[in-house]
């Protein structure tokens, strides 16, 4: 799955962005620390 894609469906869940956020750099972090 693309952040892209993931991305799009936090929004159509209706989470608020700052959340969007800190998911994105835990997704960040889990990518660059195997």
């Amino acid at each position: 799955m693309t952040p892209q894609t993931l991305n799009q469906k936090l929004t159509a869940a209706h989470i608020p962005p700052d959340l969007i956020d800190k998911i994105e750099q835990m997704t960040a972090q889990s990518k660059s620390n195997p």
